[in-house]
């Protein structure tokens, strides 16, 4: 969901469900958004 918030260039809507992330897979998800445009 956080990868679908950040690629429709929506940092609210990925900031909030990139809480509900485990922590081993956060930094992971936040490289991908930083790749798509998107810094959390």
């Amino acid at each position: 969901m956080t990868l679908a918030a950040c690629k429709m260039k929506d940092k609210g809507k990925a900031s909030s469900s990139l809480k509900k992330v485990t922590l081993i897979r956060r930094k992971a998800i936040k490289k991908n958004c930083k790749a798509i445009g998107v810094s959390l």
